[in-house]
């Protein structure tokens, strides 16, 4: 997927359904693949379920002199994307670094999500 500002984001989306769910890693090199079978118990339990690098980690691509920045973009990028994908409620869970970024983008009325674990 891509981010507003054209970052090109490794994502893996699994499951079906309204109900959506963000997973947003903690910072380290496992990222999207460390939040793997949480995301195929939530799948199984009919959520749909996005998964994904942040920008300039894993498998995501870094805009020059941008490492750090642009996180709360990417996660705007991930509700985006479930919502278009069919998802009518999102909520973001996160841990560690991604829990930090959970809640700071839960307060952001114009994302529009249901609920926040951190």
């Amino acid at each position: 997927m891509r981010s507003a500002d054209g970052v090109r984001l490794a994502a893996i989306e699994a499951g079906a359904g309204d109900r959506g769910v963000v997973l947003i890693p903690e910072h380290g090199p496992a990222g999207k693949c460390g939040w793997w079978e949480f995301a195929a118990y939530l799948a199984a339990h009919g959520y749909r379920v996005l998964l994904f690098d942040h920008r300039c980690t894993g498998q995501s691509g870094c805009l020059p002199g941008a490492y750090g920045a642009g996180l709360m973009s990417d996660i705007r990028a991930a509700v985006a994307r479930l919502h278009q994908d069919g998802a009518a409620r999102v909520a973001l869970i996160g841990a560690s670094q991604g829990g930090s970024e959970a809640v700071i983008a839960g307060t952001d009325p114009a994302l529009d999500v249901t609920g926040v674990v951190a």
